[in-house]
C-alpha cells in the first residue's frame, strides 16, 4: 500500500502534467486550430487526439508512483506528442519539467527536490497556463481545476 508521502508525490507529478496537458481549459479568447500540414493532416486534431490520450492514462493511472509503469506510460505518451507550433515550445517546457522526476534521476520526495521542483512549477507557469488554455479551447477537454501541491 503506498504511503501518503508516495501519493502526493505522485499527486504532484501527475497534477504538473495534467494541468499542462488537459487542465486550465476555457477562459480567455478562443484559439485557433493550426492550419493542415504538408502530409494533410491537421496537427492540432492529432495533438488533441493525444491529448486525450493522455488525459485517459492519466485518469486510469490513478495516484501512482511517478516511476511506476502506468505513470510510465503517461509520461511516454506526453513526451511523443507532437504539439502544434503554436504551443511547442511550451509543451517542451513541462515535458522537459517533469524528465528527471518521471525517469527516476531524482527523488521528489527529498524536500529539497520538491522545493526546486515547485520553484520550477511556478517559474514556468505561463507555459502551463498556455498549454492548458489550448487543450481547453481547441481540444475541447476541460479537465477540473487541477491544483498542484508540494508534500
Amino acid at each position: 500500500m503506498p504511503t501518503r508521502k508516495t501519493t502526493t508525490v505522485s499527486s504532484v507529478i501527475a497534477g504538473a502534467l495534467l494541468l499542462a496537458a488537459c487542465g486550465g481549459g476555457g477562459g480567455g479568447g478562443s484559439a485557433q486550430a493550426s492550419e493542415r500540414g504538408d502530409d494533410g493532416e491537421d496537427p492540432a486534431a492529432t495533438f488533441c487526439a493525444g491529448a486525450r490520450q493522455l488525459y485517459d492514462q492519466f485518469l486510469a493511472a490513478g495516484n501512482s508512483a511517478p516511476t511506476s509503469p502506468a505513470m510510465q506510460a503517461v509520461y511516454a505518451t506526453a513526451e511523443s506528442l507532437e504539439p502544434p507550433e503554436d504551443i511547442a515550445a511550451d509543451w517542451q517546457t513541462v515535458v522537459d519539467a517533469m524528465t528527471p522526476v518521471m525517469t527516476g534521476q531524482v527523488d521528489i520526495a527529498d524536500p529539497a527536490v520538491a522545493q526546486e521542483f515547485n520553484e520550477s512549477l511556478a517559474a514556468n507557469a505561463e507555459s502551463y497556463q498556455r498549454v492548458g488554455r489550448y487543450v481547453g479551447d481547441v481540444c475541447g477537454i476541460g479537465a477540473t481545476t487541477t491544483s498542484v501541491s508540494t508534500p
